[in-house]
């Protein structure tokens, strides 16, 4: 099973597709709910990398990992240092 982050995302939920066509088991991540309409596409939402301390469950069955999430489209930048809240992701 190929676990995708950021499965909600553009990049996310391409690749999540496109695994899925491919016939591989796919867990995709997000902290939004992302729909996959295919049966060897496992969804988990509600999930926020930045908080979660125990990624036992993400990780369980789990050959691989690409890790698309990250912080983008911030139109009206809050952070006092976006590179490093960036980098967080």
């Amino acid at each position: 099973m190929i676990l995708v982050t950021g499965a909600s995302g553009f990049v996310g939920s391409a690749l999540v597709t496109h695994l899925a066509q491919l016939g591989l088991k796919v867990r995709a991540c997000s902290r939004l709910v992302a729909v996959h309409p295919n049966e060897v596409v496992e969804s988990v939402s509600g999930v926020d990398l930045l908080t979660v301390t125990d990624l036992a469950f993400l990780l369980a069955g789990v050959s691989s990992v690409v890790h698309a999430a990250a912080r983008v489209h911030v139109m009206r930048e809050t952070s006092m240092d976006p590179l490093a809240d960036f980098r967080l992701m």
